[in-house]
């Protein structure tokens, strides 16, 4: 019974994230299986030690080992997103957030709580750079990123929309890329947004920065040819 416990934590753990990025399962079946193999795990954790208190040998081991890896595997993203605020929906203009076909609407609740955890996340700006050449840039940014899907582009107001998925377990999460004028100078904002779940382990935040980086170091090498 140790091993046999031990085994199907040791499947839940490899089946959950596999059966949702192959397309087998949707990925949140995929994150409960993922999920369940935690309390598998725990479960042949208990069981190894008994039967090591009972001296059933390397069964027992084999129990204790795999159930406290699955354990770990589980509670390791749970450890690392504790300093993320549980929301979903991050922009960089709170005041005028760029709309999203899924969600138009940006929640009132979230826009103090992204201003205390994410500081850094604000406009981008470009002096005398034009905005058509920005907004043609950064479209062309997005459309190159391999996860990334753009399903929506707006010429007149210089919007594009779409959706990036994750790497594991194939989440698809909705963005929005929006460029316009201010003072003469030409202002880049994204949203990025999760679809499922309360929390996003800081996901969005990192989709964003990530993408101005790139997009601040491409116009750089542009307007210095």
């Amino acid at each position: 019974m140790y091993r046999w416990v031990a085994i199907c934590a040791l499947v839940c753990l490899i089946g959950g994230p596999l059966s949702a990025y192959l397309g087998v399962a949707p990925a949140l079946i995929g994150l409960g299986i993922f999920a369940l193999a935690g309390l598998l795990g725990a479960l042949a954790m208990v069981l190894g030690v008994i039967g090591l208190v009972r001296k059933r040998g390397a069964g027992a081991l084999f129990s204790l080992v795999v159930g406290a890896l699955c354990v770990a595997c589980l509670l390791a993203p749970a450890i690392g997103g504790r300093d993320y605020p549980r929301i979903n929906d991050i922009s960089t203009n709170l005041v005028d957030p760029p709309p999203l076909n899924e969600a138009p609407t940006y929640p009132e609740a979230f826009v103090a709580i992204v201003s205390e955890h994410y500081p850094d996340l604000a406009s981008l700006r470009f002096e005398g750079v034009r905005p058509q050449l920005v907004f043609d840039e950064a479209l062309r940014l997005a459309q190159e990123r391999p996860a990334w899907s753009i399903h929506t582009v707006d010429q007149s107001t210089k919007r594009f929309e779409g959706t990036a998925e994750t790497r594991l377990f194939r989440f698809r999460d909705d963005i929005a890329v929006r460029v316009r004028v201010e003072d003469g100078d030409t202002l880049v904002d994204m949203r990025s947004r999760s679809r499922d779940g309360k929390g996003d382990l800081g996901a969005n935040a990192k989709r964003i920065r990530a993408f101005f980086v790139d997009l601040n170091a491409r116009l750089a090498a542009r307007t210095e040819d």
